[in-house]
Parts: C-alpha cells; sequence; structure tokens
C-alpha cells in the first residue's frame, strides 16, 4: 500500500521541497536538503527528481501516515532502499541463526 496523495502533498509542503534525507550513512551532517520541483517527482534522474519513501519500511511495521513519509531525492531514495534491503537481509539471517540456535558469530557451516 502506497501514501494517499494528500500524504505526499502534506509531506512536500512540510519538507518545503528540500530532501529530508537524515542518514549520516548517507553523508549528511543534518539532512540533505536538496532542492526538489513537485513536477520532478517519480523521475529517476536529474538533479530535482525525488520520491517518497517510508521512515520506517511497512516490512519492518511502519505505516502509511504523515509521520512516516519523507521526501526524499532520488539519490538518497535509492540509497534508502538499498539500505532497507541489507537491514531486511540481515535481520532475516539473524532470525534464521536464532531458530537454528546458533551463536550469533557463527554460520550454519562452522557446526
Amino acid at each position: 500500500m502506497a501514501f494517499s496523495s494528500q500524504t505526499v502533498w502534506q509531506a512536500w509542503l512540510r519538507s518545503k521541497g528540500r530532501c529530508e534525507c537524515d542518514m549520516p550513512i548517507h553523508g549528511h551532517s543534518r539532512t540533505c536538503g536538496r532542492q526538489l520541483r513537485w513536477e520532478d517527482r517519480g523521475l529517476q534522474e536529474g538533479w530535482n527528481a525525488w520520491q517518497v519513501g517510508h521512515r520506517l519500511s511497512p516490512r519492518m511495521g511502519g505505516d502509511n501516515t504523515l509521520d512516516n513519509c519523507e521526501v526524499l531525492c532520488w539519490k538518497c531514495f535509492k540509497s534508502r532502499m538499498a539500505d532497507e534491503g541489507a537491514e531486511i537481509r540481515d535481520s532475516k539471517i539473524m532470525k534464521r541463526k536464532w531458530r537454528m540456535n546458533l551463536p550469533l558469530g557463527r554460520r550454519k557451516t562452522d557446526t
């Protein structure tokens, strides 16, 4: 399920047309702040391209509310998706090891 048009518009107004990414691993000291253009939403290239993203992924329990919606430039959006994929992958590995009752630092081949 995606954000409603109203939620996207409210997030856009809150962001004042700037990227809201605040992930230090993306190289931001505070927020990215890249200036964006409303009409460039959904583009996958260009300086002003942007998309909305979930602060907390639905896979991790996030919802489609304004509080969980953030405006991201395309570069930060792609980075966030890559980070989320790694987080989900790592989470699945940890759950699998826990179910198998293995120490977290060991792999199945170590036993």
